[in-house]
């Protein structure tokens, strides 16, 4: 069972950069990886094809075998234990997320070169579904103490918010802004050193805005720029 906390247990600091959004801090952060993921046992790559869906490929370092995945769209893999933790979410319409477990890679389906998959059950054995909704999009997932935490957006109350999974559903545990963050990409930055990144747009006195949030353990800081 989770533990929720009763208390914010993440700073948030938010920083006017001044910056024009091109010139900000998120392109001088370096991937760890050239890769969407990557452990000592695979590495793996990443599509999105927006509402048409994408996947997620997994490369075993030690054979070379290549298994799939279906995800619309991926944001990001954590790694808890030996389960790895695939996000999707998808900013069409109302907005999807869908959080994934899977336990071996081995046991997705294998890919065979030059053929075609048509429908997401024809990729979905070796995955465990956690928890998806509509009305609501995941910019980040980030580890901290052991549990993955959620940066949501949601769409129907106008808001950012931090959220832990509670059995099927995502629950608030912590305000992040007032004001609701839509994905500027799907995919997420981890440095070598431990930060977890993303870019953000948002819509502030009818003006549109850019800026990136940065996580470095609990210290969250959202960079806003021009």
């Amino acid at each position: 069972m989770i533990a929720f906390p009763q208390a914010n247990i993440f700073s948030v600091e938010t920083i006017e950069t001044g910056l024009p959004f091109n010139e900000n801090g998120y392109y001088k952060l370096e991937h760890y990886t050239p890769f969407f993921y990557e452990d000592d046992d695979y590495i793996v790559t990443s599509e999105c094809h927006g509402e048409f869906g994408g996947k997620v490929r997994f490369k075993n370092k030690k054979d070379n075998t290549v298994t799939v995945a279906y995800a619309a769209c991926p944001v990001i893999i954590n790694k808890i234990g030996s389960k790895y933790l695939l996000t999707t979410s998808l900013a069409h319409m109302m907005g999807f997320y869908s959080f994934f477990e899977i336990d071996d890679p081995r046991e997705l389906t294998v890919e065979i070169q030059d053929s075609t998959y048509h429908s997401e059950s024809e990729l979905s054995s070796g995955m465990k579904l956690l928890t998806s909704g509509m009305g609501k999009t995941i910019l980040l997932s980030f580890p901290y103490k052991s549990q993955i935490y959620h940066v949501v957006s949601d769409h129907e109350n106008k808001e950012c918010y931090i959220a832990l999974r509670e059995n099927a559903t995502l629950k608030k545990i912590q305000q992040l802004s007032k004001l609701q963050m839509q994905a500027f990409s799907i995919d997420a930055c981890v440095t070598k050193d431990g930060h977890y990144a993303t870019l953000f747009s948002i819509r502030e006195n009818n003006r549109l805005r850019g800026g990136y949030i940065d996580v470095f353990e609990n210290a969250i800081k959202i960079y806003l720029c021009k």
